[in-house]
Parts: C-alpha cells; structure tokens; sequence
C-alpha cells in the first residue's frame, strides 16, 4: 500500500474515531471511572498486530510460486509482483487488499497460508 493511500487510511480512521465519539456511541470514561483495569472479571487479551516477514512467499515469491498458493491463480500472483514492485514489500496482511483480485474474503482465505513475523517456521 502506498504511502499515500497509508496517510488516507490513517485520516478516515481517525475521522470516525471523532465522529464515533461526537455521536456517543463510545463512551468515555469519566473522571475516576476505569474503562479496562487489566485485572478480575472482564479483562481483555491484547493480540499483537500480525506483521508479515520480510521472508514470507508473498514478499519473494515471483507470479509463478505465488500463483501455487490455494486461491491464488497466475493474474493475481502477477497483480501480487507488479503491487510489491510498485510499492514495496507487503508489511501487514491487510497490504494485500491493494492487489486487484484480493478482497477481504481472499485475504481471510489465505491468511493462514502467510507467514507472519514471530512465527517459527513455515505453514
């Protein structure tokens, strides 16, 4: 994803955060009052962002190895080439909703397939 598209993303996000708030539908917490102590009933697990490796097949494979992951063919292994080239290595899973043939249903079809930063191995 280019940068600049980053910087939009990054402004229509922070646009609906405000936007969210001015309508009331996230509350904020009062002086004194603790929306998440981390501690007893109730406590939310903090999941790390998935970042992708720099050695993930989508980062080197070419059209050809990328087109041999289930549910991508050879046009959108091309499309994966011709978006890294373009724009550098894909660093988020999310990146690759950028390639043309690559949707949110892709994406979740293949997610298990990457090989994310942190992880041993290869899947």
């Amino acid at each position: 994803m280019s940068d600049g598209k980053r910087l939009l993303l990054g402004i229509a996000l922070m646009l609906a955060a405000v936007v969210t708030v001015a309508a009331g539908i996230l509350p904020i917490p009062q002086t004194g009052e603790t929306m998440y102590s981390g501690k007893g009933e109730g406590t939310m697990e903090i999941l790390p962002i998935p970042v992708l490796r720099e050695d993930a097949p989508v980062n080197t494979g070419n059209a050809r190895e990328l087109s041999a992951i289930p549910g991508i063919g050879e046009t959108i292994g091309e499309n994966m080439v011709s978006e890294r080239t373009e724009n550098g290595l894909f660093l988020y899973p999310e990146d690759l909703i950028s390639v043309r043939g690559i949707g949110q249903k892709k994406l979740e079809q293949i997610l298990p397939l990457l090989i994310l930063a942190g992880e041993e191995g290869e899947r």
